[in-house]
């Protein structure tokens, strides 16, 4: 196992939290969806899961459900669409173990310049 990750990808995000990496460097649009993807801390547990059930609910239906779902989702979770769409792409699961596994410092873009970046410690 090792101390230190940096990740640009979610395979990459995967892995690390999965080997129980205590440091994780996230650079890039990766850092940008973790960071709109922790809406996910205030939402209430009935709200997480009628969230759940959507998103898994999308490939089935070809993704109607969740294009007329995220309007829904947005008025029952208290979510931005970007917050969902960040959800959507990363994975309840990932980010659940994100959320209460690490503390997290995010660092944005400077007046959009440069990249984002998150370092996570494992708690």
């Amino acid at each position: 196992m090792s101390n230190l990750v940096e990740v640009r990808t979610k395979e990459e995000l995967e892995a690390a939290v999965n080997n129980k990496v205590e440091k994780i460097i996230v650079k890039g649009d990766l850092a940008e969806k973790i960071h709109k993807a922790e809406a996910i801390k205030k939402v209430s547990k009935p709200a997480l899961v009628i969230l759940g059930a959507a998103l898994a609910a999308t490939p089935f239906t070809g993704g109607v459900s969740g294009a007329v779902g995220v309007v829904g989702l947005t008025a029952t979770t208290g979510m931005g669409i970007a917050a969902i769409t960040a959800v959507a792409f990363l994975g309840l699961a990932l980010i659940l173990s994100i959320t209460n596994g690490y503390d997290r410092k995010f660092t944005a873009k400077a007046e959009g310049f440069g990249e984002a970046s998150m370092e996570m410690n494992k708690k």
